[in-house]
């Protein structure tokens, strides 16, 4: 687990794309069948199926090509998980409407996809049935950053609900667990009615019986998680910071932090501030990922903003001066709130 924390925190923060002077191994092997949860692989393999038909060899081949050739400094290992959360997004896409595009790498890959026009055409028509339209974020400021996490915290749900989340994949996408799910999608997880989460999911109204399946899967992963991580809260385990009690599991981790309140916290990162503070260092070594001054990540309080008492100061550092946020860049850093583009849908 020590090693999974190290590679995952080799990440550097900031604003726009990451430095790529900065290396980073790429060293997990690719997951086959796009590193679907196992629970899910069944739900899915129709969906996964259809977009490999879909995505031709040489049509990848001459997009890779076309990426390489204009980024030199991107080895072999690195595009192979460029490629994965390209393929990730495309099969999002056909379970969701209007999902983000928060990597600026696996934006390259789509931006080359896009110059192949008649390819790019036959792809759409044979996997989505619709045109995945490449739609650039032409006002920025228009949405809140508060409004741009709850977004991003959404989409966490759902990509977690549906996929194993590597080093690799936050290293392209941003760290997670910036911002607890608002209380709104909260409130209809803990609900009874499948219906009213799909819409708070935003799921497609389809009638491929291959997304369906992979709607159905998504939703009674989360059912099930929500129920491991609400016992969590209100059983054995109140007061504890131990964001890993259920294993390594993001989807379960988003939850637990999704429910924490002041008197049951739980910081999604407290195990790497442990780490820090072990290390006897002041320096910014987790890149600035704790808890900020904006209310992304938890930072003590309740999810009604009543303050509760865990031994944490407002940095989510757990009471030490030796926590991350002296040095913490903005909770929107590099591709974690929004890449260059827009999501894709009809």
């Amino acid at each position: 687990m020590l090693k999974w924390f190290k590679r995952l925190f080799s990440t550097p923060s900031g604003s726009g794309s990451y430095d790529r002077t900065r290396k980073f191994a790429y060293g997990y092997r690719i997951p086959a069948g796009l590193g679907v949860r196992q629970e899910l692989t069944g739900h899915a393999s129709g969906l996964l199926t259809g977009l490999e038909a879909a995505l031709t060899e040489p049509y990848l081949r001459q997009v890779k090509s076309r990426v390489i050739a204009a980024h030199p400094e991107i080895s072999n290992a690195q595009y192979g998980w460029m490629e994965l959360e390209m393929k990730r997004f495309f099969a999002l896409t056909a379970i969701v409407r209007n999902v983000p595009m928060y990597s600026d790498d696996a934006d390259l890959v789509w931006h080359e996809m896009l110059m192949f026009t008649r390819e790019y055409q036959q792809f759409c028509d044979s996997f989505a049935g619709f045109y995945i339209h490449h739609q650039p974020n032409v006002a920025p400021g228009s949405q809140s950053q508060g409004a741009q996490l709850d977004d991003r915290a959404a989409f966490e749900l759902v990509y977690a609900s549906l996929f194993d989340v590597s080093p690799e994949n936050q290293r392209l996408l941003g760290p997670f667990y910036q911002r607890q799910i608002q209380l709104e999608l909260m409130d209809e997880l803990l609900a009874a009615d499948d219906s009213r989460l799909r819409a708070a999911l935003r799921f497609r109204d389809s009638a491929d019986s291959d997304v369906q399946a992979v709607q159905d899967g998504i939703v009674a992963a989360i059912r099930s998680r929500s129920a491991q991580a609400h016992s969590f809260h209100n059983e054995s385990h109140l007061g504890s910071k131990s964001s890993f009690f259920g294993g390594v599991d993001p989807l379960w981790t988003m939850l637990a932090f999704g429910m924490a309140t002041g008197s049951s916290p739980f910081d999604p990162w407290e195990p790497e501030y442990q780490r820090e503070r072990e290390g006897a260092s002041s320096s910014c070594q987790s890149g600035g990922y704790g808890a900020n001054a904006d209310g992304s990540g938890y930072d003590g309080t309740n999810r009604y903003g009543e303050s509760g008492n865990d031994g944490s100061d407002s940095n989510g550092s757990g009471g030490d001066d030796g926590g991350s946020s002296s040095c913490s860049s903005s909770s929107c850093s590099s591709s974690s709130c929004s890449s260059s583009c827009g999501g894709g849908g009809d």
